[in-house]
C-alpha cells in the first residue's frame, strides 16, 4: 500500500480507475516484490469504493491467494 499512496494512489477509486498493469508497474518500480499480477486488484477496489463489501466478501472468497482461478 506504501507504494500505491506514495505514487498517489490513496484511495480505493484511484485503484479502481488504473489498469491492473499499471499497478503492478507502480508497485515494482518502489522495489516491492511482487507474487502473482494484480489482475482481481481493481475490481476489489471497485467494489470497495461503491460500498458494496458483501460483494467484495463473496469475490474474495472466489479467489486463490488473491487470484481468480475463473474468468471474472
Amino acid at each position: 500500500s506504501g507504494a500505491l499512496v506514495a505514487a498517489g494512489v490513496d484511495t480505493f477509486a484511484k485503484l479502481a480507475a488504473l489498469q491492473p498493469e499499471e499497478v503492478e508497474r507502480i508497485v515494482r518500480s518502489a522495489g516491492v516484490r511482487m507474487v502473482g499480477k494484480a489482475e482481481t486488484w481493481t475490481k476489489q477496489a471497485a467494489l470497495a469504493a461503491e460500498g458494496k463489501f458483501d460483494e467484495l466478501r463473496a469475490y474474495q472468497q472466489t479467489l486463490t491467494a488473491g487470484r481468480s482461478t475463473s474468468s471474472d
